[in-house]
Order: structure tokens, then C-alpha cells, then sequence
């Protein structure tokens, strides 16, 4: 038998979300870029949405935001 999941109070959970949104974020763009360099540096390419399609961007045409 599997132990029972926490309970999860949406209230609070909500209002840490707007009380800490700029910190989640910009570790949100921090994981993107780091992301996207790990993948640049290993020569694989990366997959991104443009105009509704699903397109795939070289490693050498990857943009890495250097002030994130």
C-alpha cells in the first residue's frame, strides 16, 4: 500500500507564487539558459515552438542570454 500524499493548501500555495513570482522566474530563465548552454556545448540541437510549429534549432544557432 502506497503512503497517503500530503495534502496541498492551494490558498497558500497561490500566495507564495505572487509573493516570490520575480524570484520563480528568474530562476525559471536561469534553468532555460543553463539548459540551453549544456546543450549548445554538447552539440545537440533543441526543439522550440514558431508559429505553432515545432522547429529544431542548431547548436551553433542556439542564443544564450548571458544576463539571465
Amino acid at each position: 500500500m502506497l503512503p497517503e500524499k500530503p495534502k496541498i493548501d492551494l490558498a497558500i500555495t497561490r500566495h507564495l507564487m505572487v509573493e516570490h513570482r520575480e524570484a520563480i522566474r528568474d530562476a525559471f530563465k536561469r534553468a532555460v539558459q543553463q539548459a540551453l548552454l549544456q546543450h549548445k556545448r554538447a552539440g545537440n540541437p533543441v526543439a522550440a515552438s514558431e508559429n505553432g510549429r515545432i522547429i529544431w534549432i542548431a547548436p551553433e544557432q542556439i542564443q544564450i542570454d548571458r544576463s539571465a
